[in-house]
């Protein structure tokens, strides 16, 4: 009689199998949080390049709606008001004039308390700056040369001393560049005017207004938008 040793059947896993299985599992872990990731980033992405496009629209609309209104008003048509920290509060205009804006990047947005005054502006002292606030319906701001880089004003608008280019929303969720007591953004803006130059001579009544948002959001983005301002009568 011969007797054969029993063999007992093995009823768990050898390191080699754990090891290789934490490793395919791990590796499938990994692959989903990076998809899950590049959708929450896209998402955001395209969120950032909505908004960005309808704020640059919003700056040249209201440089052209600006245009409408002189010739509705019997003005020059690129007069505007412009606030500036250094030379006070003036009426210049945009082109071909003694009195022409400096080319340069600028900040234009909706003066929201404003209300409808009828009559000449001319009225207005210039010194008083609640009747200006309310005749005037659009601020704009001299902010830098052309001799600056868009990359550069939107690094600095968010810098630890930022500049006058970052957006923030008020209370009913407008955005404005006033950020004192409002919302800060991962936005900034501006806008870029200058003349148009063709064979080095700047032709009458035409100006290239450029409009610039950037965005910061894991790292800065920068957007722009390009047109034509001109005297369309």
């Amino acid at each position: 009689m011969q007797f054969r040793p029993l063999r007992l059947k093995s009823a768990g896993f050898t390191l080699v199998e754990v090891m290789t299985g934490i490793i395919v599992f791990s590796i499938g872990m990994i692959a989903i949080f990076l998809l899950v990731d590049s959708g929450i980033w896209s998402a955001r992405l395209s969120r950032d390049e909505v908004i960005a496009a309808n704020l640059m629209r919003e700056q040249i609309e209201l440089l052209k709606n600006t245009r409408d209104s002189n010739w509705l008003m019997l003005r020059r048509w690129d007069k505007i008001w412009l606030e500036d920290t250094v030379t006070g509060y003036n009426w210049k205009t945009l082109s071909n004039t003694s009195n022409q804006i400096t080319p340069g990047y600028y900040t234009i947005e909706n003066n929201y308390t404003s209300s409808d005054i009828s009559g000449n502006e001319f009225q207005y002292p210039l010194n008083d700056q609640h009747l200006i606030n309310k005749a005037i319906p659009v601020r704009m701001r001299y902010i830098g040369a052309t001799t600056d880089s868009p990359e550069s004003l939107v690094k600095n608008a968010f810098a630890s001393t930022p500049n006058n280019t970052r957006l923030c929303i008020d209370i009913q969720e407008r955005y404005t560049y006033t950020c004192t007591g409002n919302s800060p953004t991962p936005f900034a803006g501006f806008t870029k005017i200058e003349p148009l130059m063709v064979a080095w001579e700047e032709i009458p009544n035409a100006m290239i207004v450029t409009a610039y948002i950037g965005t910061l959001n894991k790292w800065t983005r920068l957007y722009e938008v390009r047109t034509l301002l001109t005297h369309w009568k």
